[in-house]
C-alpha cells in the first residue's frame, strides 16, 4: 500500500563545540597533627587541586618532601607551604598552627622512708607534674596505674622503683 499526502517534519539540530583551555585555579588545604608531645614528630600533608601539574612546594620548616612535611617541632607554631603550579604563576600559601605539648616530669615520695618490715604497706605519693596519667614498677614484678598507690614487698631486699609519667 502507499501513503500519498502524509507531511513529516524534523526540529532544527544546532551544536557548537566549546573549547576550554583555562584551567581550575589553584587551591590548596593543610591536613595532619596539630598537636604534639615534646619531642614527638608530626606529619603535615598539603591537599593541592588545580592549577597546572607537577606542583612546587615550599615549606617553612625542614624536612619538607613535596606535598608532605615530618618534622619535629621544638615549640608551638604556624608551619606554612607556598605550593605553586608548573606555569609559575599561580601560588597559593596555607598554614597550621601546631601545638607542642609539654613533657610531663616523674617525681614521687614515699612513706615510711626507711621500711623496715616487709609485708608493711608503704604509700608511694606521685609529684610528678604535667602527667595525665602515672604507670608504676615496683621492681618486684608488681605495678600499678593509680596515682598514689599502697604497695607491700613481700621479701627483704633492695627494689628500684619507677615512675612513668604520661601527658
Amino acid at each position: 500500500r502507499t501513503v500519498t499526502g502524509v507531511q513529516t517534519c524534523a526540529l532544527p539540530i544546532y551544536s557548537n563545540t566549546i573549547t576550554f583551555s583555562g584551567m581550575a585555579p589553584l587551591s590548596l588545604i593543610m591536613f595532619g597533627a596539630t598537636s604534639a608531645c615534646y619531642g614527638e614528630s608530626v606529619l603535615i600533608q598539603a591537599g593541592v587541586r588545580g592549577g597546572k601539574k607537577p606542583y612546587g612546594f615550599n615549606w617553612s620548616e625542614a624536612g619538607g618532601s613535596n606535598d608532605s612535611l615530618y618534622f619535629t617541632p621544638s615549640r608551638s607554631g604556624y608551619v606554612s607551604v607556598v605550593v605553586s603550579d608548573a606555569c609559575g604563576v599561580s601560588s597559593v600559601i596555607d598554614s597550621s598552627y601546631v601545638v607542642v605539648l609539654p613533657a610531663p616530669t616523674s617525681n614521687f615520695s614515699f612513706s615510711p622512708g626507711n621500711p623496715v618490715t616487709v609485708e608493711s604497706d608503704i604509700q608511694f605519693t606521685d609529684r610528678s607534674s604535667g602527667a595525665q596519667q602515672v604507670l608504676w614498677d615496683f621492681g618486684d614484678g608488681s605495678a600499678s596505674t593509680e596515682r598514689s598507690p599502697e604497695h607491700a614487698y613481700l621479701s627483704p631486699g633492695t627494689y628500684s622503683v619507677y615512675q612513668y609519667a604520661v601527658s
